[in-house]
């Protein structure tokens, strides 16, 4: 019981104390006792299992099908008609009646506040809120097109209000219990998804939902209120696929609108009537296969007793099949008018394990209508809202020009946002963050993780690309031209080298090399297809002093005379004999003996070679006199 009936009771106890004859009889269904709200939070949907905080919850959910308040609060409070202002479907007064009217609506924030002081007071604590018809849609749908922040802020007032009372709403987009429906602006039929009705339809559910992401008030979206009325069966369905067309096409706005809210939507079918039958098969057809989070029934009757109760357990069981929990979005008893609540359905429902009902009115309420005044602001304690945690470890390394993805999680559902230098990086609806990189660095990243209640929790990280790894390049050993002897020797004549050749000792007892021995063979010279020969000095120990001329000798041993001819008139003799110049010692300017044909070393011994230049010289100086005397 909430705290006003307590005050009404006490009063009612003390009038009759005080007051002679004074008597009073209260009559309350007992299905809304049974909604108290022990814990506020965020609704979710896990199979079959309503989730309140992200835990399975026994919550029962109970409340009115309000579809003209915000209506009229739009057109008083946004577009200036202030004389519609407090009126609502049901909550001042029964259903039918000219009574539905709240008397405190000078601001929007007054109204919604009475509104929702009220729906505590009758212990309800959900509210299936907007359009029910074309009427209702064009109005909404025209409010947030024409005056969208307007309109936003009115919803987030409302869901702070419903939120203050322990109250979660059902908030309805669209509806149509008429045909042709409202066309959103454009033209064709909603129902037909190639109709530029239904993609501006789409576009003002999947905006309105991101708008409201943070708003734990929206237990559910409800994104069409009877679209299988028997009036837009007879007018479209019956003629554009029947049951099967209707299924199609709503499993088309359910895939339209996935992803953009991570509450859970259901869609307002009333499940029977001249397009759907009883059973399974067109239950799942209605609602069980659709795509929505929460199914959906309509259902307005006078049976009662056990053998009714079918009614209800069927639905539910079939629900329980489809893996999915079943919201009755609008229950009533018309066995008599106006309209009154069911109170044999409701039990029902309960004992089959429902646990979310919406009566189309309060008529039958204890205290119904509400005739006093301004009710006061609840002092509601509640357990304090879980803190944010993040439940994911970053991925912090990403190669370039390779897809990076990281999916965020979080301990609670969150709205996440992220902030970064990284401009190849997007996050999405569900968390997903990705992009391309397309050049290396040291990227900082920060995710928000935002809920009610002004919770925030933040995740930081570095976000390392580095340097591409160097292409290993291998040589073509085909496309390597080989030069000619002649172009070898002219760039050893003209650019000093620097090599030093290093050969095994064909001689191991220090004498000099027998010259009719042949040397071992390591290489051929493609010119001549001659064998290089090594050159040791008179140790045994190869040379490896060069020096900056060539000297070309031919593989086939030619005489002394013919190589000391050459070396007189090649070699520089002042660097070949300066002081510390020896054969196995490298100078400043290297000698390079390489044969003409093959590159290859004569063996020599040192001493021999040096008597050798010195007879050349002496021969020399005599044919010179010679020469000198006879002229």
């Amino acid at each position: 019981m909430s705290r006003y009936k307590l005050h009404l009771a006490v009063a009612l106890i003390i009038a009759a104390m005080v007051l002679p004859g004074f008597s009073v009889i209260v009559d309350t269904p007992s299905a809304s006792a049974e909604t108290t709200t022990a814990t506020y939070g965020r609704i979710g949907v896990s199979g079959t299992n309503i989730l309140l905080n992200g835990e399975v919850t026994s919550q029962k959910f109970f409340g009115v099908v309000e579809t003209t308040a915000l209506q009229n609060a739009i057109l008083a409070y946004i577009e200036g008609e202030t004389g519609v202002a407090g009126k609502t479907s049901h909550l001042n007064g029964p259903d039918t009646s000219n009574k539905g009217y709240i008397p405190y609506h000078e601001t929007a924030e007054q109204f919604w506040h009475q509104y929702f002081a009220i729906t505590e007071y009758y212990d309800c604590n959900l509210v299936r809120l907007g359009a029910g018809d074309a009427w209702g849609s064009r109005i909404q749908y025209q409010a947030w097109l024409n005056h969208h922040d307007e309109y936003i802020s009115m919803l987030k007032l409302i869901c702070a209000q419903a939120e203050q009372h322990g109250v979660w709403l059902c908030f309805v987009m669209a509806g149509s219990q008429e045909y042709p429906t409202y066309a959103y602006g454009g033209s064709g039929s909603v129902f037909n998804t190639s109709s530029t009705a239904y993609a501006r339809y789409i576009a003002y559910v999947r905006d309105t939902m991101m708008a409201l992401e943070g708003e734990d008030a929206i237990a559910m979206y409800d994104l069409f209120n009877e679209p299988d009325h028997d009036n837009c069966y007879t007018n479209y369905w019956s003629t554009s696929g029947g049951k099967t067309g209707f299924n199609t096409w709503s499993k088309a706005v359910a895939s339209a609108t996935a992803g953009y809210s991570t509450h859970p939507r259901t869609m307002g079918i009333a499940g029977l009537g001249k397009m759907f039958g009883w059973g399974l098969a067109d239950f799942k057809l209605a609602t069980g296969t659709c795509g929505f989070e929460i199914l959906h029934r309509h259902y307005y009757a006078s049976a009662s007793g056990a053998s009714n109760a079918y009614l209800f357990n069927d639905p539910e069981a079939w629900a329980d099949a489809c893996g999915r929990p079943l919201y009755w979005g609008e229950l009533g008893y018309n066995g008599v008018y106006p309209l009154t609540r069911w109170a044999f359905g409701e039990q029902t429902i309960w004992a089959a394990g429902g646990q979310m009902i919406g009566t189309m009115v309060l008529t039958g309420t204890a205290g119904y209508p509400y005739t006093g005044g301004l009710l006061p602001d609840p002092e509601v304690k509640r357990d304090p809202l879980p803190e944010i945690e993040f439940t994911s470890i970053p991925v912090t390394n990403a190669i370039v020009n390779t897809t990076y993805s990281y999916q965020a999680n979080t301990s609670v559902a969150s709205t996440l946002s992220i902030s970064t230098d990284a401009a190849f990086l997007s996050i999405s609806s569900s968390g997903l963050i990705s992009g391309i990189p397309d050049a290396p660095g040291l990227y900082n990243v920060s995710i928000l993780a935002s809920a009610s209640e002004g919770r925030r929790a933040y995740q930081n990280f570095t976000l390392e690309v580095p340097e591409p790894p160097a292409p290993t390049v291998v040589p073509v050993e085909d496309d390597v031209e080989e030069p000619d002897a002649e172009t070898i020797e002219n760039e050893a004549e003209e650019v000093p080298t620097n090599t030093t050749e290093e050969a095994p000792s064909n001689n191991t007892d220090g004498m000099p090399s027998n010259d009719n021995e042949e040397p071992p063979q390591n290489t051929t010279d493609p010119a001549t297809n001659a064998s290089p020969h090594n050159v040791t000095d008179q140790n045994g120990s190869a040379g490896n002093s060069t020096t900056n001329s060539n000297v070309n000798v031919t593989s086939d041993r030619s005489s002394w005379a013919e190589i000391l001819s050459k070396l007189q008139s090649r070699l520089n003799w002042r660097s070949m004999f300066s002081q510390g110049t020896e054969a196995n010692t490298s100078s400043s300017e290297n000698m390079t003996i390489a044969g003409s044909a093959d590159k290859g070393i004569i063996k020599a011994d040192e001493a021999t070679m040096v008597l050798a230049v010195t007879a050349a010289m002496v021969t020399t100086t005599i044919a010179l006199l010679a020469v000198w005397k006879f002229r």
